[in-house]
């Protein structure tokens, strides 16, 4: 039993001393991945949680920690799920590219042909102006009165009655010769419920039937109920425990729950060569400058390398995130945190998820 085991060991001796340098360099990028994630982390109050995947060579990594007695403590938290905010407009966007490729919609159709609304004075939408945010409509619709609703859950009570009531007698698109980029959270709320006209099914069944289910995400779903035992308590700016939000007739904004496992299978899904509905949300239908582009949904900036990274982060009142992908080098960074977005430190999450995909995509 000695020699066999000593064999052993004398085997396994000489596989480290020939790929000893390969090990060395992944425990240490290992190591200082952790070390940037824990280093960020402790920048919010205690038991703020991150969950971090990351994607490379095939292989996924997850990083979980939440801050406890002060300092980031481990935690097996992939499977434990999140508000993703505005990362749901992706979504939505998905939603729109797969319409187009089963010929339900054009990108150029103006949404009035196929959704039941009328749009105040005749003015003209179209569906890929709604998911690259350049249509024209402001951030928010006028009849959303913030100063009237509850600041824990602001879009609750907008129901689609009022987004309706909103296009027929409020509707206001910003004055341009040409198309100009203004993020709208209520453009991508009124794709999304445009598109359940197209449809006839609810954006729940949408998402299920079209993305959810196929790419094997169980724990993705807009409707909260469903995975509320694995719900990660949102916290406010204060790390106190607050309210989540329902997003009602713009859910397509920013209404969507998800794990960090479930998000590198959607991401490793836009690595497929066979996918027309995904590379078609991939594909820039908007230049804004030289360093941002759009295509549905997705925001593309260069990387440090010049490589396209494709990108969307989200912000609730109780949750952070963040999802940037290297489609070329089928590389991948997530987070998701319970961290508000109105932390005045929030921005860190973004660097770090930035940070992260040019350190994997420059290996």
């Amino acid at each position: 039993m000695i020699n066999q085991l000593t064999r052993f060991f004398l085997i396994g001796l000489l596989l480290t001393l020939l790929t000893s340098r390969t090990q060395s360099q992944s425990r240490h990028i290992a190591s200082q991945r952790i070390f940037l994630i824990d280093k960020v982390l402790q920048n919010y109050p205690a038991a703020s949680q991150f969950a971090v995947a990351v994607v490379q060579n095939g292989e996924t990594r997850y990083y979980g920690a939440m801050i406890k007695d002060g300092r980031p403590m481990a935690l097996n938290n992939q499977d434990s799920v999140f508000e993703i905010g505005s990362i749901s407009k992706v979504f939505t966007a998905t939603l729109l590219a797969q319409a187009v490729q089963a010929g339900q919609v054009r990108l150029l159709d103006n949404i009035q042909e196929t959704c039941k609304c009328q749009l105040k004075d005749e003015q003209k939408i179209t569906y890929q102006s709604l998911a690259n945010h350049t249509s024209g409509l402001p951030r928010l619709p006028s009849n959303l009165r913030l100063g009237e609703v509850d600041p824990t859950n602001p879009y609750s009570a907008y129901d689609n009655s009022k987004l309706l009531s909103y296009l027929k007698d409020e509707l206001q698109l910003s004055p341009s010769e040409k198309a100009a980029y203004a993020y709208s959270n209520l453009g991508a709320g009124l794709l999304g419920y445009c598109l359940t006209q197209v449809a006839n099914q609810n954006y729940e069944q949408l998402l299920q039937k079209q993305i959810f289910q196929p790419f094997n995400m169980p724990a993705s779903t807009s409707l909260r109920a469903k995975v509320r035992d694995r719900l990660v308590a949102g916290r406010n700016a204060w790390g106190q425990v607050t309210s989540n939000w329902d997003m009602s007739a713009l859910v397509g904004a920013g209404g969507i729950v998800s794990s960090v496992r479930d998000l590198v299978r959607f991401a490793e899904a836009q690595f497929a060569e066979d996918n027309p509905a995904l590379h078609l949300s991939q594909s820039t239908s908007f230049t804004v400058n030289k360093k941002l582009k759009l295509g549905l949904g997705w925001h593309i900036s260069k990387g440090e390398s010049k490589q396209d990274i494709h990108w969307h982060n989200g912000g609730t009142g109780g949750y952070s995130s963040c999802m940037a992908l290297d489609v070329e080098r089928q590389t991948a960074v997530i987070i998701l945190t319970n961290v508000s977005a109105f932390h005045p430190k929030r921005d860190k999450i973004d660097k770090l998820c930035f940070s992260l995909l040019e350190e994997l995509s420059g290996k």
